[in-house]
């Protein structure tokens, strides 16, 4: 038996071959969608941007520890990424103008 692709590994664990799905032409995601019930049309997951960190974690007065941001508007995961990326870009500008570079230290996760 020939080695997976690193990401399908923790998939064969779950006894899913994906030697089987190609054959039977199923991408993985339709194939955990049958399993789980679910019928068309699929959703594609909304990314999450942590933007502002606070609490007692953090190296700064915000009671609040995270701040996120979805774009739960966009019609695409892509456009998705670009809105998340574009606002998290323009609060960084916004931040670094009131409060200067300290006060810009944004997250990254």
């Amino acid at each position: 038996m020939s080695t997976p692709p690193p990401l399908l590994v923790p998939f064969r664990r779950l006894g899913i071959d994906s030697a089987s799905l190609n054959t039977q032409d199923i991408p993985l995601y339709r194939h955990f969608a049958d399993l789980a019930g679910v019928k068309p049309p699929f959703v594609l997951p909304c990314p999450a941007f942590n933007v502002i960190n606070g609490g007692s974690h953090a190296d700064n007065r915000l009671a609040f520890q995270e701040f996120m941001l979805l774009p739960t508007g966009a019609t695409s995961f892509s456009e998705a990424m670009k809105i998340g990326t574009e606002t998290y870009h323009t609060l960084k500008k916004v931040i670094q103008k009131k409060y200067g570079l300290d006060g810009a230290a944004l997250s990254l996760s």
